[in-house]
């Protein structure tokens, strides 16, 4: 049997600390780390320049024990900050992007998945205190790049390699999109894309080893076309050490126990007849890990996994986030 269909070793997660006389959950202390302060507040600093950081991803869908889909994506962008008072705003700039679906077929495509996705390339997000993107401040950029764009396509071979109706579904989800009243902040916060996952637990004060609710986070699910999942997530700040000038943070987010079965249950049954195991019970859970510099708030690195399991259906996803430390992608450790 192919390697890849062997059972995969999910993470999976649990804020488990141990407890103290009172109230707050509080684990033991590493003693080979300086810990001289137990509170941080982590928060952007206005940066004269930005960051540059390469993202890689890798997603995969099992059904029945076998892998039926297969990606890994690798985006290079920068991220400066541009204002925060009295509001955070960043800038995420993507200069380079590569999709490898593992299918041949569909990899001569992604040229024209770039093009499409080019229009999104230059983002000034409007941020709140609890990393939730509130507002998109440069649309009008963006309907006028949608326009440039599929003004290109009109004339582009591979997309005329397309079904008509295909083509018609491309330019009527961009006018959507951008020329009309589509919440593209909604997609993006709901999304696993980087946008989503960078600021999330940011700006709150933290005692030391402590876990902390965060507000529900919706996210759309990744087996059920238009379901939405309200995720809970806790946050808890594992490490501070001011002489190396980094703190690490971690989250978890899971499903509650509010949903309703019976509406995943025929879910299921409507998108995946063929199944050979019933719905009995349902997962999704979430974890992101940071490392913070502790001078600007802004990320060094982070690893988000995504885990989501309906009967026998599997999506996994894992995102690796790293800081460049020059134009030639070097990556800093």
């Amino acid at each position: 049997m192919n390697n890849d269909n062997n059972p995969i070793d999910y993470k999976r997660w649990s804020f488990l600390p141990e407890k103290d006389n009172g109230t707050q959950a509080i684990s033991k202390s590493n003693n080979n780390e300086p810990e001289q302060e137990k509170k941080l507040i982590v928060n952007f600093k206005q940066l004269s320049a930005g960051k540059s950081y390469r993202s890689e991803a890798l997603s995969l869908m099992r059904i029945d024990d076998v892998i039926v889909s297969k990606s890994s994506t690798m985006t290079d962008f920068k991220l400066t900050v541009e204002q925060t008072d009295p509001y955070n705003v960043v800038r995420i700039e993507i200069s380079n992007t590569h999709v490898d679906n593992s299918v041949e077929e569909l990899n001569q495509f992604n040229g024209l998945l770039y093009k499409i996705a080019s229009v999104k390339n230059n983002l000034i997000l409007k941020i709140d205190k609890l990393g939730s993107i509130i507002d998109v401040l440069n649309k009008q950029e963006l309907r006028e790049k949608w326009l440039e764009v599929k003004a290109e396509l009109r004339s582009n071979r591979k997309f005329s390699m397309l079904k008509p109706e295909d083509q018609e579904k491309i330019f009527n989800g961009g006018d959507e999109e951008y020329l009309n009243n589509f919440d593209i902040v909604e997609f993006l916060n709901k999304g696993y894309t980087i946008y989503a996952m960078l600021f999330m637990g940011y700006w709150q004060e933290y005692n030391l080893k402590t876990t902390y609710p965060l507000s529900t986070k919706y996210k759309s699910s990744t087996l059920f076309k238009d379901y939405i999942v309200p995720l809970e997530f806790e946050v808890k700040l594992k490490r501070y050490n001011a002489e190396r000038n980094f703190s690490e943070l971690e989250m978890q987010g899971i499903e509650p126990d509010s949903l309703d079965m019976n509406e995943l249950r025929k879910r299921y049954q409507e998108s995946y007849p063929f199944a050979k195991v019933d719905l009995q019970e349902y997962n999704y859970d979430c974890e992101i890990n940071c490392d913070i510099e502790n001078s600007s708030g802004l990320i060094r690195k982070m690893n988000a996994t995504v885990f989501e399991k309906a009967g026998s259906i599997e999506m996994f996803m894992d995102c690796n986030i790293k800081e460049l430390r020059d134009e030639e992608s070097n990556i800093t450790e």
